[in-house]
């Protein structure tokens, strides 16, 4: 039971993602929304390593 509800997760994420691409496709076609896009993930990854630091 646990197998088939992570396929059906899987399934999911992975149509979602390329429904998504499809959708922002102008929007990622300027390099200045994926310098946006770059710093937002370099943000939460500091934030991430903050947490498992503990500062």
């Amino acid at each position: 039971m646990v197998v088939r509800r992570r396929g059906t997760g899987s399934v999911t994420w992975l149509a979602a993602l390329g429904f998504g691409a499809r959708l922002l496709e102008p929007i990622f076609s300027r390099p200045r929304a994926w310098q946006i896009l770059e710093i937002f993930v370099a943000a939460i990854m500091v934030a991430c390593a903050r947490l498992v630091i503990g500062a």
